[in-house]
């Protein structure tokens, strides 16, 4: 139960629990940017069976990593909403492998432009995208479109360079968990909105509800494990 209720990353989300993950971000490997640490269940990093590291945990959360590792939690999701995919953490993203943060532009995406998931990544990459004539921004280090001078007032000395390794992060991603890539096909399980408009008045008169066989996720996270 307190594995189940650490991995509702839902806004009900208990105190506890958001403490606790503090506390297991301690154990994350020294090179790593605290800043783009989240969650070892969402990302590529994680939690060591032994060593110096794991002083920093107690007794229960060191039970609950182990009945974690006993039945293999992991994010492991059939199929996944778009919305999902954007919630994720930008770094040490779940279907990369671990390694270290050097770049310029990744550190400045993350100490400057304060990107924590795969979403905020899609929104600073929107000024190259963004193909529209009302579109101010020009592909150079000196841009003073609305986004760049916002950018370096915060101290991002090249705001598209940043853009641009935000956006290739975001299609460097896999099919599975990229939020551009191509969306599900529909798999002929799911029930229709009238049919489900229908079960949530069937649950509030205690009556009979139609099983829903879908495979899809729903738009938490949590609902993933």
């Amino acid at each position: 139960m307190w594995l189940k209720t650490y991995l509702d990353f839902s806004p009900s989300r208990q105190p506890w629990a958001a403490i606790t993950n503090l506390i297991i971000e301690g154990s994350a490997q020294e090179n790593a940017i605290a800043q783009a640490i989240q969650n070892p269940f969402l990302q590529c990093w994680d939690i060591p069976s032994r060593g110096p590291r794991l002083t920093c945990l107690n007794d229960d959360i060191r039970r609950m990593i182990k009945v974690a590792k006993d039945y293999n939690t992991n994010l492991a999701a059939v199929k996944t909403s778009a919305r999902q995919r954007k919630q994720l953490p930008a770094w040490y993203h779940i279907d990369e492998r671990l390694s270290t943060i050097k770049s310029r532009p990744k550190k400045c995406l993350i100490g400057k432009h304060e990107t924590l998931i795969v979403m905020d990544l899609i929104n600073v990459s929107a000024r190259i995208r963004n193909q529209n004539r009302s579109n101010e921004h020009t592909p150079n280090p000196f841009c003073c479109c609305h986004n760049c001078l916002i950018d370096q007032e915060k101290g991002c000395y090249n705001p598209h360079e940043c853009a641009q390794k935000a956006l290739t992060k975001v299609q460097r991603i896999s099919p599975k968990w990229n939020p551009w890539g191509p969306e599900n096909p529909l798999d002929g399980l799911s029930l229709t909105p009238t049919c489900k408009t229908n079960n949530l008045q069937a649950k509030v008169n205690n009556d009979k509800i139609i099983f829903n066989p879908s495979l899809t996720c729903g738009d938490n996270v949590a609902d993933t494990f």
